[in-house]
């Protein structure tokens, strides 16, 4: 019975540590694409760029 409770604590401890780290990577990978820097538009004359922007 012991080692029952133990494997569902540490069931537990892991599913919460990988709540966390989720929450973590989501957050970085949201920062990193919603800087304004790599949705920069490109300001150009020229209509070979313009075609792609």
């Amino acid at each position: 019975m012991a080692v029952i409770m133990k494997n569902v604590l540490d069931n537990t401890k892991r599913s919460v540590v990988n709540q966390k780290l989720t929450k973590v990577l989501v957050n970085i990978y949201f920062n990193m694409f919603s800087s304004e820097s790599i949705f920069k538009p490109i300001e150009t004359e020229e209509q070979e760029v313009k075609k792609y922007e």
